[in-house]
């Protein structure tokens, strides 16, 4: 396996894992990774307002100088085993444009932030709740459109997470006629919804290759995936975005990728990374990148 980085990783310093980052650097050694990035959760839109009452009291900031000083602790611990890198995963979010910039300037010591976008005019796909009052195509629509919205408004990330993040709740809750009438036709979710939102992703895709911006290939989706009945239609199989974006960002002239796990458990971390290389390999790709010091780096296949 090429791929010896992952650059999107969590630990109980983000609001939905209780994994110790020690467990996160020791699975990280165990797969033969050489690299890897902790990008913990910063999201400012939270609670989001479809979100369940039991969670509102889990706000996705992070404690700071508590993280740093762990992670200066694990690179003292297994820096001669494995390269650990900073970051976080940056929530673009609308109306919080004040608390977002403050965020990031007042942590430019950080190699590395990935830009991501999970709530949706305060809605989180995650939520079954999102998808009331509209159809499903509607919804994955309108994420697309606000992604694209928050590409315009932000621009100080590295990456941009997992592009098309509400598919792996939408297929979820999508007819399952159509699921089946796609699976007949050896088409994707993945790429029935490109199709369909092609404009709009196309828009996004230039605007990240003008600025020299990364497009994350995200495989959390195709790990959780991994040993699931094959009969069920409902499971996302593919990585955050999909071929046919990867496609797309590479035709345009996108030359930048980062590879993730989002792992949040020690069994998610560099998992499908070896499909993630195969997809880069057939889409033309010859290398990924890394950032340190939020400089690019980048790494044969």
């Amino acid at each position: 396996m090429a791929i010896l980085s992952d650059f999107h990783l969590h630990s109980f310093f983000s609001a939905d894992s209780d994994t110790p980052m020690e467990a996160q650097v020791r699975a990280a050694i165990k797969a033969g990774l050489s690299s890897i990035c902790f990008t913990e959760h910063f999201d400012p839109d939270w609670p989001y307002a479809n979100t369940p009452r039991e969670d509102l009291g889990a706000p996705f900031s992070v404690d700071m100088k508590a993280y740093l000083a762990e992670l200066s602790r694990m690179r003292e611990l297994y820096g001669d085993q494995i390269r650990i890198f900073s970051g976080i995963e940056v929530g673009l979010a609308e109306g919080f444009e004040e608390e977002t910039l403050s965020f990031v300037n007042d942590h430019r010591e950080l190699d590395f932030l990935i830009g991501s976008v999970h709530s949706c005019h305060h809605g989180d796909p995650y939520y079954p709740d999102f998808f009331a009052g509209a159809s499903v195509a509607e919804r994955v629509w309108d994420c697309f459109a606000h992604t694209l919205a928050m590409v315009q408004r932000y621009d100080f990330f590295q990456s941009l997470g997992h592009l098309d993040y509400v598919l792996r709740y939408a297929i979820q809750q999508e007819d399952p006629e159509l699921l089946s009438f796609l699976n007949r036709k050896g088409q994707s979710y993945g790429s029935y919804c490109f199709a369909a939102n092609r404009d709009v992703i196309e828009e996004i895709l230039r605007i990240l290759i003008a600025r020299g911006t990364a497009l994350e290939v995200n495989t959390q989706a195709i790990a959780k995936a991994a040993g699931a009945d094959s009969s069920d239609l409902s499971i996302y199989r593919e990585t955050n975005p999909g071929r046919d974006t990867i496609l797309l960002y590479r035709e345009l002239g996108g030359r930048k990728i980062t590879i993730g796990a989002d792992a949040h458990v020690p069994e998610g971390v560099g998992k499908g990374f070896d499909k993630a290389e195969a997809l880069l390999r057939s889409c033309g790709f010859n290398s990924y990148t890394t950032f340190e010091k939020k400089a690019p780096v980048v790494h044969p296949l």
